[in-house]
C-alpha cells in the first residue's frame, strides 16, 4: 500500500500540514503518558516513588521523538 496514492488525474495527493501537526503531537503525547503511567503504576507496586515514573517519561519522550522523527522524514521524502 502506497503512503500518499496519486490522485486521479496521476497528481500526487498533498498531505494536509495540520493533520500532520495534530498526528505527530498526539502521538508524542501519548507515548509520554504511557511511559509515565506505566512508571507510577511499577512505583506503587514496589514502592520506590517517583524513579520509574520518571524513567518511563524519559522513554516516553525518547521514544515520541523517534517516531516523529522517523514520520516527518518519511513525509519528505514522500513529497519529493
Amino acid at each position: 500500500m502506497q503512503p500518499n496514492p496519486p490522485a486521479p488525474g496521476g497528481r500526487k495527493r498533498q498531505s494536509n500540514p495540520w493533520a500532520l501537526a495534530w498526528t505527530a503531537g498526539s502521538g508524542l503525547a501519548l507515548s509520554v503518558l504511557v511511559g509515565l503511567l506505566g512508571g507510577k503504576f511499577i512505583d506503587e507496586r514496589s514502592g520506590t516513588q517517583p524513579w520509574f515514573s520518571v524513567a518511563g517519561a524519559f522513554l516516553g519522550i525518547v521514544f515520541g521523538l523517534y517516531k516523529l522523527i522517523r514520520d516527518a522524514s518519511k513525509t519528505r521524502q514522500t513529497d519529493r
